[in-house]
């Protein structure tokens, strides 16, 4: 029999410890990262027992009777211990969406943890899923390097770095986010895109909170900062959650020096340098073609992330 417990604070010191351990925990499960925007989203994250032992947890916002897992993170789903299989993934999910319909929810959405982020393979929730009936709603694609494998950049990324080493740029990791995130801020703004997903001081006040999980490495021609990209360290896998260089970087061709420094820094600690998406509504197939060639010239492959919904 499958137990479930809505999310109070009494409860985060079980979340954060089961999360640590399970095949697919990541930081951005840590209490301390959901809850760091607890003011935009009601929070209604859900642990499920069986024998009284915990063996899953998924966070969960509401609202207007729709569950959502997650809207305020970059996916959301079930955290799992090795204990759940594919037959017990199935009766979790028979009891949450049992669970649900008691709560008056009428939809429930859900963006499933892209593949490699779990240690192990752990996509018994898309069987689940798809047993239930759940439709995709959305499926975006990540950029990937694999850090395992020899490198394969393309013949214009090589010329790139080739003329960046020629530029003595100095490399560093960083405190400096509010300079970093003014350049991030002018990029944005100059190309017509959405403001970034953080704010400057949700980014500082994060990087305080996570010191060994959210970097920020920064390249410098003299005393001017002229790039960087902040770094979100997973267990397996490192994302480049931002990236931007000035008018002077992007002449020394700064990114590349920076995101080969990453790579190079890298390789030895994680399996994964994720890019991640290159979407754009306003480009065909809602993807900036660019922005995706360009990852792509790194030797990047794709993977993934799908958001599906079911109606309860």
């Amino acid at each position: 029999m499958i137990q479930i417990e809505r999310y109070d604070k009494t409860l985060k010191s079980a979340w954060d410890s089961f999360n640590q351990q399970a095949i697919n925990g990541t930081f951005f499960f840590n209490r301390n990262f959901i809850e760091y925007h607890a003011d935009r989203f009601i929070d209604h994250s859900l642990l499920f027992y069986r024998k009284d032992q915990l063996i899953a947890i998924l966070p969960l916002h509401e609202k207007d009777g729709v569950a959502n897992s997650h809207q305020g993170l970059s996916f959301g789903g079930f955290v799992v211990s090795r204990k759940v299989d594919t037959l017990l993934m199935l009766q979790v999910f028979r009891k949450l969406r049992e669970y649900l319909k008691s709560q008056l929810f009428h939809t429930l959405f859900y963006k499933a943890q892209p593949s490699i982020y779990a240690q192990e393979p752990a996509q018994e929730d898309l069987v689940a899923l798809y047993q239930h009936g759940a439709s995709l709603y959305k499926r975006a694609n990540i950029s990937v390097l694999d850090l395992t494998v020899p490198l394969h950049y393309s013949k214009l990324r090589q010329r790139c770095l080739k003329k960046a080493l020629e530029n003595s740029l100095t490399l560093a990791f960083s405190n400096e986010v509010e300079e970093f995130m003014n350049l991030v801020e002018i990029i944005h703004a100059t190309a017509g895109i959405r403001a970034p997903t953080h704010t400057t001081a949700e980014l500082r006040y994060l990087k305080e909170l996570f010191p060994e999980n959210i970097k920020l490495l920064t390249a410098y021609q003299g005393e001017e900062l002229i790039g960087g990209v902040i770094l979100f360290e997973h267990r397996q896998v490192v994302n480049l959650q931002y990236m931007a260089t000035s008018p002077k970087g992007k002449k020394v061709h700064a990114l590349d020096l920076l995101l080969h420094h990453v790579i190079q820094v890298y390789k030895s600690q994680k399996k994964y340098l994720s890019f991640g998406t290159s979407y754009d509504d306003r480009e065909p197939y809602g993807l900036s073609q660019n922005l995706l060639r360009n990852k792509t010239s790194y030797g990047t492959r794709t993977v993934v992330q799908d958001t599906y919904y079911l109606f309860l």
